[in-house]
């Protein structure tokens, strides 16, 4: 069970308070990608001391956060899709995390690929999850038109664990209260705002004109104790089985129609107008 644990920990970013991406699209199918990205202070504190050999916190000011690299950002802006490039890029530090902002610009959201895995800090133990892209089409005219297509679950992850995987009362109990530790304050959320009025969309999900692709609140999961246990025995091995395992537990949002379909018409929205935006 812990080592089960503890590959979740790799998958899902442990410690990681919030992950937020945010793709804005214009009319013409040019915009913006907002990407927030926060480590629990305890978490950041205990990569800090392992990297300077430190036995105490460290008392140092002006440090600068934990998973903010320039360099490292500019190459994501590769990895992003071609044309993509980085627009701003500076660190953060809130009561709860320390982490980083960025603004990415695009020319064609047609070239643009977004893994829905959250980052995950330093180095891991763990080889790397393998990419869930959520990619794009787009045809410009009144309306315009954008699909989102999404991953999905491939059938070998959909395989139920065996009966020797399944772990004794005793040793669930003890993990699931570790498995709340690791995870308290959990957020990953992924979303698309067309940048104009909607005309139509099939989305299961809609807050104005943000229209969540995903959105796991570890902390809306505590209150479903079934479904955290399930999530422990269940292993699960990509976010795409990962958002069907908590699609129905309340105050997570997954969106269910793939592919999701918007048409959107100009109007009078700008790049800050949305509740929620990473902007900054």
């Amino acid at each position: 069970m812990f080592k089960r644990i503890f590959w979740m920990a790799s998958l899902l970013l442990a410690g990681c308070i919030q992950t937020e991406t945010l793709i804005q699209v214009r009319p013409d199918g040019t915009g913006l990608l907002r990407e927030t990205v926060l480590l629990r202070k305890d978490v950041a504190e205990s990569m800090r001391q392992m990297a300077q050999g430190l036995e105490k916190p460290s008392d140092k000011k002006g440090e600068t956060p934990l998973l903010f690299d320039p360099k490292a950002l500019e190459k994501k802006a590769q990895q992003l899709g071609e044309g993509v490039y980085l627009i701003l890029a500076k660190p953060l530090e809130t009561e709860e995390g320390e982490g980083y902002r960025a603004i990415y610009g695009f020319n064609d959201i047609r070239t643009l690929r977004i893994d829905q895995h959250p980052q995950q800090p330093g180095e891991s133990q763990q080889p790397p999850s393998p990419p869930e892209y959520i990619t794009f089409d787009f045809t410009p005219g009144d309306p315009a038109r954008l699909v989102v297509h999404l991953p999905e679950p491939s059938r070998e992850e959909e395989k139920p664990a065996s009966p020797e995987q399944v772990p004794a009362e005793r040793g669930d109990e003890k993990a699931l209260e570790m498995l709340k530790g690791m995870f308290k304050g959990f957020h990953v959320r992924v979303a698309v705002e067309p940048l104009g009025v909607i005309a139509s969309t099939n989305a299961t999900h809609r807050e104005g004109n943000q229209i969540p692709l995903l959105d796991i609140d570890f902390d809306a999961l505590l209150s479903s104790p079934e479904k955290l246990k399930e999530l422990a025995e269940r292993q699960p091995r990509s976010m795409s089985e990962l958002k069907e395992l908590l699609k129905e537990v309340p105050g997570i949002k997954v969106q269910l129609e793939n592919p999701l379909v918007i048409e959107f018409r100009p109007g009078r929205v700008t790049m800050e107008s949305s509740p929620g935006s990473s902007a900054g």
